[in-house]
């Protein structure tokens, strides 16, 4: 009997909903990338910028929500 419930397809969507689907700053899209190369992508492309904005910073600077649980 296994105790941890979580497979493959748990693991992949939990994953999915660490990072936004596409840059808040910029058109690029994101397909899987993994939350570390997101993080990256924005440390790089988009210095001094926040990874994971929160719906007061969306809202000061403009920003498109992209529906994500930190953006409450």
């Amino acid at each position: 009997m296994d105790l941890h419930p979580n497979t493959d397809t748990d693991t992949n969507q939990e994953q999915e909903h660490d990072y936004p689907p596409s840059c808040y700053y910029c058109n690029q899209v994101f397909n899987g990338i993994g939350k570390e190369a997101y993080e990256k992508h924005v440390l790089n492309k988009h210095p001094e910028k926040l990874c994971y904005p929160g719906l007061a910073d969306i809202e000061k600077h403009s920003l498109v929500a992209k529906g994500m649980w930190w953006e409450i």
